[in-house]
């Protein structure tokens, strides 16, 4: 898995990239951690992890949230009221989008801007497919 960028992916360097999956039928059961030791200049957009083994299934309007066990040097807006991540699986997706989250605030999707040369982020989530 690798963390990238939606508008310019970049070419982040890791210090640890494992990713791991369990297939049962139409059922992905996924685990990851990234950590990563420099950031790519040239990266631009909101955030996601990519490198996911299947596409998610076509569902109108809905999504997977996954549990981010670990997160470290991501830049929350905590002044904004946001304290934790949030990770999501669109329909027909093989991208997991990344956000901040907070109490009476609107969710908000974390760009490069919040992206540090050593964030690091460990989650765990089940998905299906077609």
């Amino acid at each position: 898995p690798t963390i990238e960028g939606l508008t310019t992916a970049g070419a982040q360097t890791y210090s640890v990239q494992l990713g791991r999956y369990i297939r049962v039928g139409n059922r992905v059961d996924l685990v990851c951690h990234i950590a990563m030791s420099a950031k790519d200049g040239a990266t631009a957009g909101n955030l996601q992890i990519a490198g996911l083994p299947f596409t998610s299934r076509t569902l109108a309007n809905f999504f997977w949230s996954f549990a981010i066990g670990y997160q470290t040097s991501f830049d929350l807006n905590v002044a904004g009221g946001f304290y934790s991540m949030g990770a999501i699986l669109g329909s027909a997706a093989t991208v997991i989008r990344l956000f901040e989250v907070g109490d009476n605030v609107v969710t908000t999707n974390l760009t490069d801007a919040d992206l540090a040369a050593t964030s690091a982020i460990a989650l765990t989530g089940t998905y299906f497919i077609n």
